[in-house]
């Protein structure tokens, strides 16, 4: 979960979906302000609303701590050129009842895409014989620590057909010993209370205590989880 991006403007509406504003907005001249009417994002980098994504995200993140609410502003650019550019944005926002260059958009972080955790070699390849991981999961050393959007349709297109033909070609490991057949009566997401603690502690601002706070509560759900599956098993058996 150290690896989890953030999307910076997705739109902050109690009705609507988390819709993601692309990040072009902004390149075609968008402003993030507050409800005060600051461009905010000066005061956290000089590049204000055209900073990296994850600079943006915890930027907009902490300018909403004290209750403020960002939006997205697009009103000082022209609408027609807004409208033809991005169809697809003005056509959602226009179903809400906003439309692009004449409304402040209020927008919110989001979480956005998993920047790998699994390694492997440029085929796919993990460390364990006849496991091959492809897009998301994989950290295959096609991005860095803040991944250019673009590169999704690399790791996923490309490495994905990579991670197949590696498949295919490689010899087939020893097939593992069959596993029970479980049968749960209790939701396994029950036994993982976790997500109200997410936001904090693995979430836009993140540190070393609050990850190693939660890896340890995971660790400790995921003990009691396997403790359930194994005495379910010998009840079955």
């Amino acid at each position: 979960m150290e690896f989890l991006q953030f999307h910076p403007t997705a739109l902050n509406l109690e009705q609507a979906p988390n819709f993601l504003l692309t990040e072009a907005l902004r390149g075609e001249g968008a402003r993030l302000v507050n409800d005060r009417g600051e461009e905010f994002t000066l005061r956290y980098d000089p590049r204000g609303s055209l900073a990296s994504r994850d600079v943006v995200a915890r930027a907009i993140y902490l300018e909403a701590l004290p209750g403020r609410r960002v939006f997205l502003d697009t009103r000082h650019l022209n609408r027609d050129m807004l409208h033809r550019r991005f169809p697809q944005v003005a056509r959602t926002l226009k179903a809400f009842g906003l439309e692009l260059g004449r409304d402040l958009i209020p927008v919110t972080p989001a979480a956005h895409y998993l920047m790998g955790g699994v390694s492997t070699d440029e085929w796919g390849r993990t460390t364990i014989p006849g496991l091959y991981a492809a897009g998301e999961v994989a950290g295959n050393g096609v991005h860095g620590a803040n991944r250019l959007a673009s590169n999704s349709l690399l790791e996923g297109l490309v490495f994905g057909a990579r991670a197949g033909t590696a498949a295919t070609q490689d010899e087939a490991p020893p097939s593992p010993a069959p596993s029970p057949n479980l049968r749960f009566h209790t939701p396994p997401s029950r036994l993982f209370p976790l997500s109200t603690r997410a936001w904090d502690e693995i979430g836009l601002v993140r540190d070393a205590a609050g990850l190693t706070h939660f890896l340890e509560d995971t660790s400790r759900y995921l003990c009691t989880f396997t403790a359930i599956c194994r005495q379910r098993t010998i009840m079955e058996h």
